[in-house]
């Protein structure tokens, strides 16, 4: 499956060695995990942990998806170590890029009319093609906001689906987390200024650059912001706040040092027994299913991934009725030139 023409050839070879660099930081979230249920003996009950996907590098520099499975093991000539089973993936791959093609077919259908309605919507309510009342214009703009609500839905759905199936690539590059954050709050404050809700920065400016995909990590922070704002009432708070953190990494011992964004609000916060499933997809939570606030469902759960793309997390701390604090966390790594 790896395209080596001798397997000897693989024989010593670090299995995380040769996954690829977006699956490795899952490898070792996965061995800690197995490691903490063989002490705690759930593995031999049966509540061991579904498998893992990974990639690995195939000796023609290609990336094969595999599931991985695992299980503690310990014999007469070692402590303790792990026999695990991999499954080739690609076959559900294939399957998966078939359903993407029809969503992405399905996707363009729907984002074409709603783009020239839209543009239809703008050119009436500039007056170009005749004078209109005030309360025309109104009416025209609470359609163009429905328009883009729709357009939202159909970008998130894509962006979904291409992430299911392998496609949404990223493009790592050396950029400063912080100027990120401050054009995203940039961005953001008339929002705030309209709600009367006061925005604050609190950047930690001993972070230096490193390697991420500016255009999803925007993205992150834009959705972990306007859902502040959405959740936040009129003359409440919001923080944002950048922070290096020095840490262990479960399976090597090694020191790590990450970045830590938050986004803190004092809006409606979480029912704990929701706070679990924020970053699931189509899941939300009560507060999110009022009719005005209502969204789609996918905007954390993509979130989730993007991050776990860059081998960080995601996670949320919430009082219910005094706000959230939502998390994600970046690896500070080896920059590649």
């Amino acid at each position: 499956m790896l395209k080596y023409t001798d397997w000897k050839s693989l024989l010593g070879q670090n299995l995380y060695d040769l996954c690829s660099f977006k699956t490795r930081g899952e490898v070792e979230k996965y061995l800690v995990e197995i490691s903490k249920q063989k002490k705690t003996g759930k593995e031999e009950s049966g509540e061991s942990t579904e498998g893992v996907e990974i990639e690995l590098l195939a000796n023609d520099n290609h990336h094969i998806p595999f599931k991985l499975y695992v299980s503690s093991h310990t014999d007469s000539a070692t402590e303790g170590g792990f026999i695990g089973v991999l499954a080739d993936l690609r076959p559900q791959r294939k399957l998966e890029r078939m359903r993407t093609d029809f969503n992405s077919m399905v996707v363009h259908d729907l984002r074409s009319p709603l783009n020239i309605i839209q543009g239809y919507i703008d050119i009436v309510r500039s007056q170009v093609v005749g004078q209109i009342s005030e309360e025309q214009g109104d009416l025209l703009q609470i359609a163009k906001d429905n328009v883009d609500k729709v357009l939202k839905l159909v970008d998130n759905f894509m962006i979904a689906s291409k992430i299911e199936s392998g496609k949404f690539d990223m493009s790592m590059e050396i950029n400063s987390i912080n100027a990120l954050i401050e054009a995203v709050y940039e961005h953001n404050l008339v929002l705030a200024q309209k709600k009367d809700i006061q925005m604050s920065l609190h950047l930690d400016h001993s972070i230096s650059l490193q390697q991420f995909d500016k255009l999803r990590i925007e993205q992150v922070l834009t959705n972990y912001l306007s859902n502040a704002l959405k959740f936040t009432e009129r003359g409440g708070k919001i923080t944002i706040t950048s922070k290096l953190v020095k840490g262990v990494n479960k399976l090597t011992g090694e020191d790590t040092m990450s970045v830590h964004v938050a986004v803190q609000d004092t809006g409606v916060g979480i029912n704990y027994e929701e706070q679990n499933m924020v970053f699931n997809k189509y899941e939300q939570t009560e507060a999110g299913k009022d009719a005005a606030l209502k969204g789609t469902g996918l905007g954390l759960a993509i979130c989730k991934e993007i991050i776990s793309m860059h081998n960080g997390e995601v996670w949320v701390e919430s009082e219910p009725g005094q706000g959230s604090t939502f998390y994600f966390s970046l690896p500070i790594t080896q920059i590649r030139i």
